[in-house]
């Protein structure tokens, strides 16, 4: 079955690489991210504006952008025009999950 899904330009948090310095939560004007045991997480990914400013300030490469399967207000960020998704795809992520360890829509 496929089925029509938004998608948002949100940063993912490369867990592996983050040293816990916290210059991209400071940077982060609507605190879409905070410190979680000492990693960076997107824990409110519907205020996130896709602005980047995050990015600019990761010294240790642990942050990239990538278009989310999304369900949330489009008059935040920058948003792709609906596409379609096969049930085999990822999932959705729901809104106010984190998507550094992003919950599914079932």
């Amino acid at each position: 079955m496929v089925r029509l899904v938004a998608r948002k330009w949100m940063p993912v948090i490369l867990k592996e690489n983050c040293t816990g310095c916290g210059l991209c939560v400071d940077a982060c004007d609507p605190k879409s991210l905070v410190m979680m045991d000492r990693i960076a997480a997107l824990v409110f990914p519907e205020t996130c504006g896709s602005e980047e400013h995050c990015i600019s300030v990761c010294r240790d490469e642990a942050i990239q952008m990538a278009w989310l399967p999304f369900l949330g207000e489009h008059r935040v960020g920058k948003w792709q025009e609906l596409t379609e998704q096969s049930e085999t795809s990822p999932s959705l992520i729901r809104r106010g999950s984190a998507a550094s360890g992003a919950s599914e829509v079932e």
